[in-house]
């Protein structure tokens, strides 16, 4: 899961708005197309207006107008998207808040991979 953090995209709809990567595109391995997931965080949509749902629109976006999702807690499930079990599902051990890196275990073979980054795993949908 990825949070949407462009807030030029559409004058700012889907910022903060949380999707699925469906595919990292093959022609540029920095755009991904994601599917949004909700976008109940949209402020500029009147309160009113129940017609602007955009559940699984499917956008085009650069790396730098996403950022991944960390659970809050251990023992949730997460992808390794670099490093050291790029592609792996893999547990969460441990993590240190205040170094922004945490400890994995790889779901396969339950293989422990530290000190992974929290820019290189996110939250599995």
């Amino acid at each position: 899961i990825v949070r949407i953090i462009s807030k030029k995209l559409a004058k700012g709809k889907y910022y903060k708005c949380k999707a699925v990567v469906d595919k990292v595109l093959p022609h540029n391995k920095y755009t991904a197309r994601v599917q949004v997931l909700d976008n109940h965080h949209n402020h500029n949509k009147s309160s009113d207006d129940d017609t602007n749902n955009d559940d699984g629109v499917l956008l085009e976006l650069d790396q730098d107008d996403l950022e991944t999702v960390i659970p809050k807690k251990d023992n949730e499930k997460v992808r390794i998207l670099n490093g050291p079990g790029r592609h792996e599902k893999a547990t969460i051990v441990s993590m240190d808040k205040k170094k922004y890196v945490a400890t994995l275990q790889l779901q396969k073979d339950g293989r422990i991979v530290e000190h992974v980054d929290f820019a290189d795993f996110s939250k599995i949908w």
